[in-house]
C-alpha cells in the first residue's frame, strides 16, 4: 500500500521480494491486491517449444505464494501427458475472471480465486504454433491471434447476438498438429541452450 502523503521526501522500504515470478513474453496480471501470472524457468521463451514454467497466484502485499499449477518441466507442442497444464500464458482479468489464452492455442477460463486454481472452461482455438499474443476483450468479445490466424470468440450473453450475424462455432475452426523438428534432430535439448559454452 502507498501511503497517501508519499511526497518523494520520504524514504522508500523494501517491503518484500521473492523469486516466484518471473514473466518474459507475457505479463502477469493484478486483481484485488492478488498477482496472476507465469513464473518462466527457461532464460528466456523458446521459439520452437512451449516454455517450462509454473502458473502462479501470489498475494501483492506479503509476496506469500497462494497457489501454483504445473510442473515446471520441459514441454514439447505434442504432451499429452498432463492436459491440464496450463503453461505460458497472456491473461486478462474481467468480471471476477481471468480470461487466458496460453502459448499452444488454448483460451480458457479461470475465476478470480486466490485460494486456488479453478478451471470454469477451456478449448483449443489456435493449436499448431505458438501464441504469445495476450488475448483482448470488447463486448463480450474475445481476440486471439498467432502468427498466421486470427478469430474473434464471443463470451457475452448469448441473447446480445445478433442472429443475422454468421458464426462458426470452435469446432468450425480449422486446427493443426504442433510440430517440433527440433524434437527430432535433438531429442534432448541443452538446460541452458543460450549460454556461452565452457572448456569443462
Amino acid at each position: 500500500m502507498i501511503p497517501e502523503d508519499l511526497d518523494g521526501k520520504e524514504k522508500l522500504q523494501q517491503v518484500w521480494t521473492s523469486r516466484s515470478m518471473s514473466n518474459d513474453v507475457v505479463s502477469s496480471v493484478l486483481v484485488n491486491n492478488t498477482i496472476y501470472g507465469f513464473d518462466i524457468f527457461d532464460v528466456q521463451s523458446k521459439t520452437q517449444r512451449p516454455s517450462r514454467g509454473m502458473l502462479r497466484c501470489i498475494d501483492f502485499l506479503t509476496g506469500e505464494e497462494k497457489w501454483s499449477q504445473g510442473t515446471g518441466r520441459a514441454r514439447r507442442g505434442s504432451d499429452k501427458d498432463d492436459p491440464e497444464e496450463i503453461g505460458q500464458c497472456g491473461m486478462i482479468a474481467a468480471d471476477g475472471k481471468l480470461i487466458v489464452f496460453n502459448e499452444r492455442g488454448e483460451l480458457i477460463l479461470l475465476k478470480q480465486n486466490p485460494d486456488e486454481l479453478e478451471i470454469l472452461a477451456r478449448s483449443s482455438i489456435l493449436s499448431g504454433e505458438l501464441s504469445w499474443t495476450p488475448p483482448a476483450l470488447h463486448r463480450g468479445r474475445v481476440y486471439l491471434r498467432n502468427n498466421s490466424r486470427a478469430v474473434c470468440v464471443y463470451m457475452g450473453d448469448p441473447d446480445l447476438l445478433k442472429t443475422s450475424q454468421k458464426t462458426l462455432t470452435v469446432a468450425d475452426v480449422p486446427q493443426s498438429r504442433y510440430q517440433d523438428l527440433d524434437a527430432w534432430i535433438i531429442p534432448v535439448e541443452p538446460e541452458f541452450m543460450f549460454d556461452v559454452p565452457s572448456k569443462a
